[in-house]
């Protein structure tokens, strides 16, 4: 009697979102060092080495600091490397996608009366995936730096003779995933359930 004429209702929300573009960028001491870019921002086109001894690029800093094995192992970890001998392309690079399966059942609960009032109860899952297993679904992006668009990747100066970029201070993500500093959305990644009770009154 309670729920004549009202089944259970489950119903699904799933959306997929694309990842921004982005650039791979000097870090911003750079603009002002060799560019002569008074706002010393993170917005000049890196320039991808074709290796250790690339003829253009001094990487003496990166050996002493012990990160040049990093800092190559990062190349080809983003997919710098297929620009190698050449500045990476201008928003050639994409954030993660994105996917969100959200789940909500809901029962209708006929109350007695004349008037047709109801109770509406509903049990919502958000972000259905990441309840199956903590691995999945986990929704990250990576971080940029002063410009919304650009990713640092390390210092560059230039030689005495100008005919080389002296790289130095690649750190970025601190050496997490080869390099590639990630930060996780918590907020869009962990699963929540949440569970309501609405009542809906019916006509006089």
């Amino acid at each position: 009697y309670w729920t004549d004429g009202a089944p259970l209702q489950a119903g699904v929300f799933i959306r997929r979102r694309s990842g921004r573009p982005f650039s791979y960028a000097y870090d911003n001491n750079t603009p002002t060092t060799v560019f002569g870019d008074s706002d010393n921002e993170e917005r000049n086109l890196f320039y991808v080495p074709t290796g250790p001894t690339d003829p253009l690029v001094d990487i003496s800093s990166l050996v002493a600091a012990g990160t040049d094995d990093d800092f190559f192992a990062f190349l080809s970890e983003s997919g710098l490397n297929n620009y190698a001998g050449r500045l990476a392309g201008r928003n050639a690079f994409e954030q993660d996608w994105a996917t969100d399966i959200d789940l909500r059942l809901q029962q209708d609960i006929r109350l007695p009366g004349n008037f047709d009032h109801k109770l509406k109860l509903f049990f919502d899952i958000e972000n259905l995936l990441n309840l199956f297993s903590d691995g999945n679904n986990i929704n990250r992006f990576v971080d940029n730096g002063d410009v919304n668009e650009a990713v640092p990747v390390l210092d560059a100066a230039l030689s005495a003779d100008r005919s080389q970029f002296v790289y130095s201070n690649f750190n970025p993500g601190n050496g997490n995933n080869n390099g590639i500093p990630y930060t996780i959305d918590v907020d869009d990644t962990v699963w929540r359930i949440q569970a309501g009770i609405r009542y809906e009154f019916g006509g006089f």
